[in-house]
């Protein structure tokens, strides 16, 4: 709930932005309604976290939209 703007309008300004293509958007919200979280995906956002969430999976889904290989050792959070 942003005072004066949502989430949807503010997936469509970043995809709007020329070189934001590459950006990654992780929602985080305390919206439950499946039919909010689908016009937040379809808006841009390219994962949902709801609130309260555990940080170990924001970490692992930063990781996994950045491909990145977590700290273990294992690529996207999974241990090798």
């Amino acid at each position: 709930m942003l005072p004066d703007i949502n989430g949807n309008v503010v997936c469509e300004r970043v995809r709007a932005m020329e070189g934001m293509d590459d950006t990654k958007i992780i929602i985080v919200s305390g919206v439950v309604d499946r039919e909010d979280i689908e016009q937040l995906l379809s808006a841009g956002a390219d994962d949902f976290l709801q609130k309260p969430f555990d940080i170990a999976e924001l970490i692992k889904r930063v990781e996994k939209l950045l491909a990145m290989e977590s700290p273990a050792g294992g690529s996207n959070g999974a241990a090798s």
